[in-house]
């Protein structure tokens, strides 16, 4: 079903742009703590 593989795609893609942002978060927290 292209619906569902579209749907997932999508999921998929939004997941790994919020790891992306706290990564960048989390890395400038550290880098304040040094």
């Amino acid at each position: 079903n292209r619906f569902i593989l579209a749907l997932i795609a999508f999921l998929l893609i939004m997941h790994l742009q919020t790891e992306v942002v706290y990564g960048k978060y989390f890395l400038g927290l550290w880098e304040a703590q040094q």
